[in-house]
Order: structure tokens, then sequence, then C-alpha cells
């Protein structure tokens, strides 16, 4: 298996966190990475990837839920409520998107980002890539 050090560019993904949305984002990643694309992959505690069926794949945590914010606490994890979760990222969640990028973005030793790629459902990821020129 080829390393990523051999790699000139790479993808940043962040799926939605239900298995319609996980799995063809992952196959889209493994189509990329076979051609010679590193890729990292953001990912939300709920419902996250096991991340061992990826060894060819870096993984990096954006908090969804933080246990302080009484917005989430009777938030259900399952059946169509979830998708309440989901609603309240799209409110909150461009701080904790910006800050993983800049980390990515400022990250010396990993070929550079190539490009975003999010599930439509992410309605901040844009602005938020535009303001950082992702």
């Amino acid at each position: 298996m080829e390393t990523t050090v051999g790699r000139h560019r790479r993808v940043i993904m962040f799926p939605l966190p239900y298995h319609g949305h996980i799995n063809p984002m992952f196959q889209l990643a493994n189509l990329l990475y076979s051609e010679g694309f590193s890729i990292t992959i953001f990912h939300t505690n709920f419902n996250k990837p096991k991340t061992s069926n990826y060894p060819h794949f870096t993984f990096r945590f954006i908090l969804d839920n933080d246990p302080h914010d009484e917005r989430y606490a009777n938030l259900p994890l399952q059946g169509m409520r979830a998708f309440s979760r989901i609603i309240l990222f799209n409110k909150c969640g461009a701080d904790q998107l910006r800050h993983q990028l800049e980390l990515e973005l400022s990250v010396k030793d990993k070929p550079p980002v190539s490009c975003l790629i999010t599930d439509a459902s992410w309605h901040f990821t844009q602005s938020v890539a535009d303001s950082l020129n992702c």
C-alpha cells in the first residue's frame, strides 16, 4: 500500500453524519485516493465513522455537541428527530469548521489542500471556505 508521503494533492471531505451520506462520500474518497489524492475526513461525534476501516485516510474531529451547551442536552440521537442536531449544528458550526480548516491549512509537512468537499446539507461550509480562500 502506498503511503501519503508521495502524494501531492489533498482533499478535505466533510460528510453529513448519516450512513446514506457517509458511504457515498467515502466511496468518492476512495476513488480520489486511488488517483493520488491524500484524503482528510472531518467528522462529528454524532454517528462518527469507524476510522480503523480507513487507515489510508486522516480523520479530524469537529465538536458538534458541546456538553456545556444545553441546546444539545435533549436532542434525540436516533430517528427522524435526530436531524435536529444537524439543524442546530448548521446554526453554530461555522466556528468549529473554521478552526479545523485553519489548522489543516497551516500544516507545512502535508500536501496543500486542493479542495473541500462537503455535504450540501451543511449550509455554512461555503461561507467558511470562502473566508479562508479554500
